[in-house]
């Protein structure tokens, strides 16, 4: 495990590499968050911890950014000049190189900067303070908390402000200093109802009680001091804070802090060691390595799983590319990976990024058209829908001439058949039309499921557009098939088919006739009207025909069931897939018009770019937690 010491200082680093990320590339880093009202006294507590004055005070200029704050304890050698300095200085991220000896001017420089961050989103002004007198600490002071904008603050400054805060708060790693006035009720204090809100146990929370000195005569903090009021598992310490006679009259920090341990004696004898400023920067330099050291383990995984996601990323992306060679080997890329996903889409290999348990695709919605769709559209066609009785005999009539009909004639048969078999083309070229709309589906499912094409939209589109004008120019010749299977059921009705049972309708017919010229009846006057009724005879006629031609059409649907489907995967499905590679190469590989679609979206420019940089942050941080394990190996 590391030592302790190293800790703080490492995640200060961190903290500095981090610091500039967006709100959604946001690293969570253990630390400690200043909570408090505008009037309880939380600045004098953080100048009381650095030794010195150094923030702004007055009409709402503090209320709008966090201050990132970093302690660090130096020897009197001033490492940014390489010599001798026993003085304390200041550096700001966002003014590299520039050192403040003067923090009057660093006041000034977080006002300045505090004016130029208002209106944006809520960026840390992050500030080094450099001293021989302060242990290594880092702090996030949050803005006051206020109930009334004041001077030139927004109308709706208290939400503001309690949104930012509850975005620190709420981290699991952070600890959270509630500063709280000892002259008020501390139970309904905001600072510490909103650290309830997070953190109801208290584990992460510790409590600032300050203006001790200020309380009424008479009374004391002590219960609150000892807990007994705030339930708060990291600890209530108590300070006094510098009075506004102090800091006009700018009394030396040392004479406040020694006034302090004064009255801290007299007032609350029996815990006065563990309460004050000089305490107070010792526990929370305490609990923040401790805190740290518990959530390093994790913090490292973390940082480790980042980077190894944005190096996949960037390698899925690939470099810029810049010469003929590498557009070459995109262009090549692309073919190759778009035939195996169109291929494997189609034949149902590989996978897909489609959620398949409710949405079929590909191939398998292919054959849900073959046989679901297409197979129920053409087995629910009736095959005397619109065929009535009177109808039938009118056609056996006409076929028969001045030559009275016994029995039902083949030509009759065949030209109603026919008709009926016709009815088959609408719903196969349907057929038709379905398949080639999930193809190109499919075309546009690969493109998008293509890494590379994403970074090229201009290539994705132009591919896309190529290959659905193969798919389109399969279309009419697929549908001449498919009309052609059904002209060929219509050309010849085969009666004789084994799989029908013709034959034994047909004997039926003739044992009907047979006992009609038994029975001397003569021949049955058959009217040439439909609205008249059907003799007897022309019933039975008709209602063998009916069944012939039912059982005729159920043959045909099948056949047709059968040969559609093979037809359609023959001259259009099976014939893109096999000369898709040849078409692409020809037209895509060492073309310049194609070249010239190489050309990345902004989006991606910009993606590549912020993943590069984030890559180097965690790499960056990567190594320094690294050094820290390997340093104490």
């Amino acid at each position: 495990m590391p030592h302790l010491e190293s800790l703080i200082p490492t995640i200060r680093k961190l903290q500095d590499i981090y610091a500039t990320l967006s709100e959604q590339d946001k690293i969570e880093l253990p630390q400690i968050v200043v909570v408090g009202t505008q009037s309880a006294g939380k600045s004098s507590v953080i100048e009381g911890i650095v030794g010195m004055d150094f923030l702004p005070r007055g009409t709402g200029i503090v209320t709008r950014s966090p201050l990132l704050l970093h302690l660090i304890h130096t020897p009197i050698e001033h490492p940014e000049r390489g010599q001798p300095d026993p003085g304390a200085f200041a550096k700001f991220e966002h003014l590299p190189g520039e050192i403040f000896t003067d923090f009057d001017q660093v006041r000034k420089e977080i006002q300045k900067r505090t004016n130029v961050l208002s209106g944006t989103e809520k960026v840390p002004i992050n500030l080094k303070i450099y001293s021989n007198k302060v242990i290594d600490l880092s702090l996030v002071d949050l803005p006051g908390m206020t109930k009334n904008p004041v001077g030139d603050q927004p109308k709706d400054i208290e939400e503001q402000i309690e949104k930012l805060i509850m975005k620190y708060i709420k981290n699991p790693d952070s600890l959270i200093l509630t500063v709280a006035a000892a002259n008020q009720d501390i139970a309904t204090v905001e600072a510490i109802k909103f650290a309830q809100k997070v953190d109801r146990d208290g584990d992460r929370t510790l409590c600032v009680v300050t203006k001790l000195d200020l309380m009424d005569k008479g009374t004391n903090a002590m219960d609150v001091l000892n807990g007994l009021v705030v339930p708060v598992k990291k600890g209530i310490i108590g300070v006094v804070n510098r009075s506004q006679a102090d800091i006009k009259d700018e009394k030396p920090m040392k004479k406040c802090l020694d006034d302090e341990t004064k009255f801290l004696g007299k007032k609350y004898p029996t815990i006065a060691e563990k309460h004050g400023i000089k305490y107070l920067s010792k526990a929370l330099n305490d609990l923040l390595m401790k805190h740290i050291q518990e959530r390093l383990p994790k913090l490292k995984e973390r940082i480790a799983n980042l980077k190894i996601m944005y190096e996949e990323k960037l390698r899925s992306w690939g470099d810029p590319i810049n010469d003929a060679n590498g557009k070459n080997k995109v262009v090549s890329e692309v073919i190759t990976k778009f035939r195996e996903k169109y291929v494997f889409s189609i034949k149902g290999k590989g996978t897909s990024k489609k959620n398949i348990t409710t949405e079929l695709y590909g191939g398998a919605c292919i054959s849900r058209i073959f046989h679901e769709t297409f197979f129920n559209d053409v087995g629910k066609i009736n095959p005397i829908e619109g065929l009535t009785d009177e109808a039938i005999m009118i056609e056996s009539r006409n076929v028969s001439g001045v030559r009275p009909a016994l029995f039902i004639v083949d030509e009759c048969f065949d030209n109603i058949v026919i008709k009926q078999v016709q009815r088959l083309e609408e719903p196969c070229l349907r057929c038709v039309d379905s398949v080639y709309e999930e193809l190109l589906q499919i075309i546009q499912c690969c493109c998008k499921e293509i890494n590379v094409l994403q970074r090229f939209p201009l290539l994705s589109a132009h591919l896309n557009k190529f290959v659905a004008n193969l798919v389109s120019n399969r279309i009419h010749a697929t549908k001449e098939f498919v009309k052609n299977l059904i002209k060929i059921e219509a050309a010849y009705i085969n009666t004789k088919n084994p799989d029908l049972d013709l034959h034994l309708l047909s004997q039926k017919l003739a044992d009907k006739d047979d006992k009609a010229k038994s029975s001397n009846s003569g021949v049955v006057e058959i009217p040439l009207t439909l609205k008249q009724v059907l003799s007897e005879r022309d019933q039975e006629n008709t209602a063998l025909m009916k069944v012939c031609i039912e059982q005729y059409f159920k043959s045909v649907i099948k056949s047709t069931q059968d040969k559609v489907p093979k037809a359609i995967m023959e001259f259009m499905v099976n014939n893109v897939i096999e000369n898709l590679d040849t078409e692409l190469m020809t037209a895509f590989y060492k073309c310049q018009e194609v070249y010239e679609l190489l050309v990345e979206n902004s989006d991606m420019i910009k993606r590549r770019e912020n993943a590069t940089e984030m890559l180097k942050k965690h790499i960056k941080a990567n190594e320094i937690i690294n050094e820290i394990y390997e340093t104490s190996a």
